[in-house]
């Protein structure tokens, strides 16, 4: 997919730009269906790079830097999306991509971090083959606490987020 930073394809003055968690948001799905984002930036006439666009882009290499293994050399799952989810404070749906590496699977929770994420397309019964060996989150020491039920995988998110934007949960284990 190839998408412009901003609202348009080269750069004019008063021209909005994407947030890190926009763009984080379009790579996660694109991926999650496996695609590629090719991300057009728009520099000024000088050849120099925008103040707003360089933080958008800034903000995504931090993401990466943390949940990169969940988007480099991976393909797409059976599934690119469930609509599994949580919430701080008790609510709202989520917004979970899939993605694969190896017996790898990731599931990334696009949006607020969530105090539970449940995963519907892992219910007992519903999930490929193999079992859940662990369940971890990228720079986060320690288990994440798990329950496997009939309407899917419940995991309790840590007290504290590894990032800002999107939540890769690493499960290991299945076929």
């Amino acid at each position: 997919m190839d998408d412009p930073i901003g609202s348009q394809w080269g750069y004019a003055d008063g021209m909005t730009v994407a947030s890190a968690a926009s763009l984080v948001g379009r790579l996660v799905n694109v991926t999650s269906q496996n695609g590629t984002l090719l991300l057009n930036i728009s520099p000024k006439a000088d050849g120099t790079i925008p103040d707003n666009q360089q933080q958008s882009l800034l903000g995504v290499g931090e993401w990466l830097a943390v949940n990169g293994e969940a988007i480099y050399g991976t393909h797409n799952w059976t599934k690119f999306q469930d609509a599994g989810g949580g919430g701080r404070g008790g609510g709202g749906g989520g917004n979970i991509r899939f993605t694969v590496k190896g017996d790898t699977l990731y599931a990334i929770s696009v949006g607020n971090y969530p105090a539970t994420i449940n995963i519907a397309s892992l219910a007992q019964g519903q999930a490929p083959q193999g079992t859940i060996k662990s369940v971890t989150m990228p720079r986060q020491p320690g288990r994440i606490e798990i329950h496997a039920g009939c309407s899917g995988l419940h995991v309790t998110a840590p007290a504290t987020a590894p990032c800002k934007i999107a939540y890769t949960l690493k499960i290991t284990g299945l076929k």
